[in-house]
Parts: C-alpha cells; sequence; structure tokens
C-alpha cells in the first residue's frame, strides 16, 4: 500500500506523524510523495486557534476529492470528530493518545523498507500537561500528562543517531513535566541522550514556566551539556498578574524574570524564547502596558505572539471578547517592539565565529543552519547535515547571515 502523510502545526504534531511514518515503513509499505498517486492518506491536523482549525477543514475538502482511505489525526481527530465525519464519513480517527493504533488500520504489507528519519529526529516525550489554562484547547485534545516510556525514548534515540540524524528534538506539551508520572525527570532525560555517542545536537520544547522552576537548578545544569542547545521556550503569555490569574498559568511575572534571570545568570548567551497573547478577553490597555513593559526589560531572543482566539470546550469561551480593532492594534504594538528588540539582540553577534548545523534548505538556493544558541543562520554554502564554521556577517528578520570559513 502507497501511503501519503500531511501534517500541520506543533513539533508535536509533525513527531507523531514521523512515527506513523516510522511504523508503516516498518510494516512493508511505501510513502507516497502527493495524495493522488497514493492508495491511503494519512492527514494530522491542528485546531490551536479558529484560522487554523478553518484552513483544516479546508483542507480535508480538498483532500476528499481524492476518494482514498484515510486516516485523520492530531488535536483535530480528538475534538472535532463529529465535524470530520459529517464531511467524510469513511474516515478512520486516531487522537494522540492512540497513534499506535496505525498499524491496525493499515495493516502488515510485510518485507519492511528501513527508515530514514532524515537530519532532524522528533521524539515526542510526553502527552498532556498538568495545567488547566482557560483558553487551551490543546489541553482537551491531548488530556492529562502522560509520559513515554523512558526506555522507548532512549532507545529511538539511539537508532535516530545510527540512521544519521544530526539534531534530536524533545517536544511535549511542557517538557518540564515530562517523567512525573513515571519517576524521571526532564534534566536526567537530557544528559541520558548527550551521552549517546556521535556529533548531533538536542533541541528541547516549550516549558511552562510553575513547572521549570520546580527543576530549575537540575536544568541549568542540563543545559550546560555540550551536545544541548542553549534554547530555552519558556511561554509568560502575559506580563500582568491578574490576566495570567485569569488565564490560570499558575505563576506571577516576577516569577517568570526569576526563571530567565537565574538562567541567563548562569548561561549568558542562551536563547530565550517566550509567548505572548495579545487581547485576552480581560486584558486592559493597563494590563497590555505591563506586557509591552516585561518584554522591555527582559529582551527575549524570540517572541510568538498571538491575538487571542476563543476555543470552543475551553472556559475563556464564553468571555466577552475585546474589540477586534484594539486587539489588532495591540498585536501591531508588541510585533514592532519585538521586531526592534530581535534586531539588535542579533546585531550583538556581527562578527563572531560560530559553528553551526546545517538543518534544512533556505531561500534561492540558500541553506539555513542553527548556532549552539539554535539561532538560525542563512549561509550559501555547505551541505545539509553538515557542522560548518561561519562569521556571522548580517541580521535579517528573525535570522542571521553567514559566511562559511
Amino acid at each position: 500500500m502507497r501511503i501519503y502523510f500531511e501534517s500541520y502545526g506543533c513539533t508535536m504534531n509533525h513527531g507523531e506523524s514521523t512515527l506513523m511514518r516510522k511504523w508503516a515503513t516498518d510494516a512493508g509499505h511505501e510513502i507516497a510523495d502527493t495524495p493522488d498517486n497514493s492508495d491511503a492518506i494519512v492527514f494530522s491536523g491542528c485546531i490551536v486557534i479558529d484560522r487554523t482549525y478553518r484552513h483544516m477543514m479546508k483542507r480535508l475538502e480538498e483532500l476528499a476529492h481524492y476518494d482514498k482511505k484515510m486516516i485523520i489525526s492530531g488535536c483535530l481527530a480528538s475534538v472535532f470528530a463529529d465535524e470530520i465525519l459529517r464531511l467524510y464519513p469513511t474516515a478512520n480517527l486516531i487522537p494522540p493518545q492512540d497513534i499506535g493504533k496505525i498499524s491496525k488500520y493499515l495493516g502488515n504489507a510485510g518485507n519492511p523498507k528501513g527508515f530514514n528519519w532524515g537530519v532532524i529526529g522528533i521524539i515526542p516525550v510526553a502527552q498532556g500537561c498538568m495545567g488547566n489554562c482557560t483558553y487551551c484547547i490543546t489541553k482537551v485534545a491531548r488530556r492529562e500528562l502522560k509520559s513515554a516510556p523512558h526506555s522507548w525514548i532512549l532507545e529511538t534515540a539511539q537508532d535516530m543517531m545510527s540512521s544519521g540524524v544530526k539534531e534530536i528534538e524533545l517536544t511535549a506539551q511542557d517538557s518540564a513535566v515530562y517523567g512525573i508520572d513515571t519517576g524521571h525527570t526532564l534534566p536526567e532525560l537530557m544528559k541520558e541522550i548527550n551521552d549517546i555517542e556521535g556529533d548531533f545536537r538536542i533541541r528541547v520544547g516549550m516549558m511552562n514556566p510553575d513547572a521549570a522552576s520546580r527543576i530549575l537548578a537540575e536544568l541549568i545544569e542540563a543545559y550546560r551539556l555540550p551536545k544541548v542547545y542553549k534554547f530555552l521556550h519558556l511561554p509568560v503569555q502575559s506580563g500582568d498578574d491578574e490576566v495570567l490569574k485569569d488565564m490560570r498559568r499558575n505563576y506571577t511575572v516576577q516569577e517568570f524574570i526569576d526563571i530567565v534571570e537565574k538562567v541567563r545568570s548562569a548561561i549568558p548567551d542562551i536563547t530565550i524564547s517566550t509567548d505572548i497573547i495579545v487581547g485576552y478577553p480581560t486584558e486592559s490597555e493597563e494590563a497590555f502596558q505591563r506586557s509591552v513593559e516585561l518584554i522591555e526589560k527582559i529582551r527575549p531572543n524570540i517572541v510568538n505572539i498571538t491575538r487571542f482566539s476563543p476555543r470552543p470546550f475551553t472556559d475563556a469561551w464564553n468571555l466577552k471578547p475585546i474589540t477586534s480593532r484594539i486587539v489588532k492594534e495591540r498585536s501591531r504594538v508588541m510585533t514592532e517592539l519585538v521586531s526592534k528588540i530581535t534586531k539588535e539582540m542579533g546585531e550583538r553577534y556581527i562578527g563572531q565565529r560560530k559553528r553551526i548545523l546545517i538543518t534544512e534548505p533556505g531561500k534561492n538556493g540558500t541553506l539555513s543552519g542553527r548556532t549552539d544558541e539554535y539561532l538560525p543562520v542563512i549561509v550559501k554554502d555547505g551541505k545539509i547535515g553538515e557542522f560548518k564554521e561561519v562569521e556571522i556577517t548580517g541580521v535579517g528578520v528573525g535570522y542571521l547571515i553567514g559566511r562559511v570559513l
């Protein structure tokens, strides 16, 4: 059977899609490049905001015209099963917790083909989380924390290294809570993967401040490991304590600042990435200004800005929304600030020499690599999967420009 895979959304979704692709290959099936030359389509959909959800449903309508066996996974399958089945009554749905059932729907074709992970290997280390944010439909889809078996993670990492993977991405809805239910910890896992033989890098995914604070000392030590990217994704979401309380984020602004300062004190060059939601229904103009002041104070390298999008089945669904005009203006103000800070943070690297791992093609024949701080660098020479010494010569919007030495 020839199977076409298509996935959208977060690293978790893409990681789960890759695992299903591996299991299909192990079972002897072939991977199709396009839906029209396939026998079955496996679609992993995202629903994080309403615009994304509508795009997913439109794409499903397009795929339905191919009249192929359809298997739908991701958060989309978990939350919107009824809507999907009205569109595609014969579809097989696999929620994120049950991706192993792909074998049931595809069967065993015999003669394993062998699987190539590529340069980047994604390992979902846990499902769900221990939070209960008022706006989060992902929690509705992925539910309570369930960590992946520790031994399976290490075996998968070893398999990736054996096949030539150069970057392992550990991903979860909240990476910092990994292992709480199984007696393990994220720093322990980082160390064990770091000890695998080979020249590669480890990228640790998003973690919430309240969970990170519980393991902070051990986490800082783990970030010192030579193969771990010095990259911390720590979403704050708002710079106002009352809004954070309304969101049920379980930490204060000062607690977030304390984490950032402690990590930067120990690892000065670490890249800090954070997330901001503008226009949460209880965000006053004063509250928004406090978010602006927070970003000005901590000066993160990366800020992901999202306009609040009410999602069904969440507590924030019934809150009275802020006028769209106001939300758009706040988003504009925050985006301009972040662009300014990002450019200034990038300019300090001009003239420095960095070792990068080339991970993917860029635009117009260029290549994109990552420094040890996980900063993207665009270069003209090299091959995907190679480490290269470069000199930073310029700054673009959200990336550095380098010259291979």
